[in-house]
């Protein structure tokens, strides 16, 4: 009876360690679901190997959050609000992902960033790009919409 009990308990134990974390509660996983759409809410840059990130405020506050929408199949959509019409643009570009990496683009206008997080409710993107000899990284925090 004993040996019953340690190996219904060892089940037990095993069972609660196996599912206790669900897809979009695993802090930073890269595995989540990306299409959909995104709302820019932090920008920054690793500075002296440091990341920094402030609030984006480059959303007209008079209209609808700016906001990028993967789509399946490879399309995404950018879309923003300008003027006091909140004047609707939407632009239309290619996407793939292969593990953690996202280009977004084709050609020599894609851009190739890393996904540092990716769950329900956020995607958080490293890219680093260099300019006239200069390396910069820039980190990326969006929230889903």
């Amino acid at each position: 009876m004993k040996n019953l009990k340690i190996v219904l308990f060892s089940v037990l134990a095993m069972g609660a360690v196996l599912t206790s974390c669900s897809k979009d509660d695993d802090g930073g996983g890269t595995g989540g679901k990306i299409e959909g759409k995104w709302i820019l809410s932090k920008t920054g840059a690793v500075v002296s190997g440091k990341e920094i990130l402030i609030d984006y405020t480059g959303h007209n506050p008079k209209c609808e959050k700016d906001y990028t929408e993967i789509v399946a199949g490879g399309v995404a959509k950018y879309v923003d609000f300008e003027g006091d019409t909140c004047e609707k643009n939407t632009f239309e570009d290619k996407w793939t992902k292969n593990g953690n990496t996202l280009i977004m683009g084709e050609g020599t206008d894609a851009e190739t960033s890393t996904i540092l997080k990716l769950t329900g409710g956020e995607l958080k993107l490293k890219t680093v790009t260099t300019f006239g000899g200069e390396t910069m990284t820039e980190i990326n925090l969006y929230k889903r919409g």
